[in-house]
Formats: structure tokens, C-alpha cells, sequence
């Protein structure tokens, strides 16, 4: 729990950065642990992080798909 206390509070919102959705998973993930150390409701906090996680992999895999279909049109 130690490691909790070293990283960052959610509230300093400067140093953020949410440009890509790993970047959201990871600063989401702190904000779960840090909520889970504080006894809080993590509920809305998983299921931000699951759609996340889904459409990172959605994305993906659109994109082999769509270089597939394009490799084999040439």
C-alpha cells in the first residue's frame, strides 16, 4: 500500500496526460487503486476501464482487418 501514497493524487489534472486510450487505462487503473485504498465505490471506475480495454482491442483488430482486405485487393 505504500506504493499507493508515492503516485500522484487524481486531482493534479496538469501533468496529465489522456491522449490515447493506454494512457486512460493506466491513469483509470491509479485512480481504481487509489479508490480501493480509500474504501471508495470502484463500480463506475471498472466499468470505464473494461470499455476502454475493449475498444483498444476493437481498434486493433479493425486494423488488421482493414490492412488485410487491402493486401488482397493488390
Amino acid at each position: 500500500m505504500n506504493d499507493l501514497k508515492e503516485i500522484k493524487l487524481w486531482d493534479d489534472w496538469d501533468d496529465i496526460n489522456l491522449s490515447t486510450p493506454e494512457r486512460r487505462i493506466e491513469r483509470l487503473e491509479i485512480l481504481l487503486c487509489q479508490k480501493v485504498h480509500k474504501g471508495e465505490d470502484i463500480s463506475e471506475c471498472l466499468q470505464v476501464l473494461e470499455y476502454l480495454k475493449n475498444r483498444t482491442t476493437q481498434q486493433k483488430l479493425e486494423s488488421v482487418f482493414f490492412r488485410r482486405v487491402q493486401s488482397q485487393r493488390l
